[in-house]
This record gives C-alpha cells, structure tokens and sequence, in this order.
C-alpha cells in the first residue's frame, strides 16, 4: 500500500520510466483519495491543503509520478510511504511540470 500526502498540486501516475509506461488516470476507482481534492480539470486532480492525498496497491519495478506545482506557497512537497517503509519525502521545483522517479 502506498500513502502520499501533497499538497497544492495536480498528479498524474506512471508505473515505470520509460517510454512505455503505463500511465494511471486520476480519475481511475481504484484510488483511495482523502483530504480536499479538485476535479475541476479534465485530466488530473487538484490537492489543497496540506494532509490531503490518496492510497493506492500496485505492484512493478519502480514507480514515478508527474506533478504540476503551481507556486501556491512555499516549498510544496509529497512524501511517500510504500510497504511501511520510513517516508520518502520529495519537494516539488517551484513553476514546473515534472515526473519525479519515487522507487526504482
């Protein structure tokens, strides 16, 4: 299981990094959201407020993520906890649209 919580962002899901990869809808019932959560756009979803993200199980090799931040207050981060494992946290870059690599 994974947790993640962000905050002010848009989130798409790929389960690897290649050119192949598998990308994973915002909208797909099989994500477990909590927190404020926009779906104002058409392919992704909105996180507010800190203490707000989503579960979900997959299994694969490695697994990356694609954010937009929108500058919408300092430093804007996820942290990631897969398996148990300590968080694995990660700042987004300020004004970008990125894929950030969480597990390899």
């Amino acid at each position: 299981m994974i947790s993640i919580a962000l905050a002010a962002t848009s989130i798409w899901i790929q389960t690897r990094v290649d050119p192949d990869a598998i990308w994973i809808a915002h909208n797909d019932p099989k994500l477990q959201y909590y927190g404020r959560i926009g779906f104002g756009q058409a392919d992704a979803a909105s996180f507010y407020y800190s203490a707000t993200g989503f579960n979900f199980r997959f299994s694969g090799r490695s697994l990356a993520m694609r954010f937009e931040e929108d500058d919408y207050g300092p430093a804007n981060s996820f942290g990631f906890i897969i398996d148990g494992a300590p968080e694995i946290p990660i700042t987004l870059v300020a004004k970008s649209d990125r894929t950030y690599v969480v597990a390899t």
